[in-house]
Order: structure tokens, then sequence, then C-alpha cells
């Protein structure tokens, strides 16, 4: 529900009722909440931004397999934000993602990386099957990835 007004989905964006929903959650062990409280003190949605904090979230959440938080604290370490850059750390992270739960996301920044040759060497063709891959697990999730996917890729398959 915090999410709902985190983005302003048929409610009007309030940060400090997403908080207090967050909150009132996350007390209750409910896991997606933290995950969402993190992104928030990553960003510093509703809280004054808090980096280390998010990370020591997103870490937890990573020991308790959570795909989400895997692909946020691989995208830090592919930022170098808050951690030190360490794209070999970030590519562990996307693949552990993969494996748990076939996160859309993962695939994406594994093809982004085997067809740039970030942390990995260069595989345009590998590259390119995990594009598809991130694609597939979005129409398989009811989610949209990035319109720049379908001008790369051609429309998805059915």
């Amino acid at each position: 529900m915090g999410e709902l007004y985190i983005r302003g989905i048929g409610v009007n964006q309030d940060y400090a009722k997403a908080r207090q929903l967050i909150e009132g959650m996350t007390s209750k062990g409910f896991l997606p909440a933290l995950l969402n409280l993190g992104f928030m003190k990553l960003r510093g949605i509703g809280y004054t931004k808090d980096g280390n904090m998010a990370k020591t979230i997103f870490e937890y959440l990573v020991s308790r397999c959570d795909p989400k938080a895997m692909v946020a604290l691989g995208e830090m370490y592919v930022r170098g934000e808050v951690v030190r850059r360490n794209n070999r750390e970030a590519f562990k992270l996307f693949n552990k993602a993969i494996k748990n739960d076939g996160d859309p996301n993962a695939y994406y920044y594994v093809g982004l990386m085997y067809s740039n040759g970030i942390g990995k060497k260069r595989d345009l063709d590998l590259g390119k099957q995990y594009l598809k891959m991130a694609w597939v697990e979005a129409q398989r999730k009811n989610l949209t990835l990035s319109t720049a996917l379908e001008d790369v890729l051609g429309k998805p398959p059915k």
C-alpha cells in the first residue's frame, strides 16, 4: 500500500503517508515493505537520503533471497553508489536474481554487461540472448521494459 502513495497510483502522491504505512509494515516483518524502505532511504524520498542504511537493508534482503534487493544492490555496485564500483560483484548479484526469480531487470543488466563488456568479456550474442530473456520475463510477469528494447530486439515473442 505504501508503494501506491510513493508513486501516486490511484491516490495522491504522499511520501509522509507512504512512510507511515511502510514503517508499520516493516515493524511487522513484511519484507516487501522493507525493500521499499531501502529505496526511499537510497533516494531520500520521505526520509533524509541515507545510502548506507539502504545498502544495509538491501544486503539483509539479499541474505533472505530477495531478487529485487539483489538487483538494487547490483545497481549500487555498477554505479559505485555508496559502495566502491565493482562490476563483477554486480554481475554476481544480477545472476543470483535470475536464478532466484528470473527477474527481468537482472536479465536486462546481464545483457547490457555482456553486450558492452562490463565485468565480463564482451559477447554480443550472449548479451542479446539475455536482453531477449528480459523481455520474455517482463511479458510473463505483465511488466513493461523500455521501448528501447523493442527498438533493438523487435516486438516481444508471443
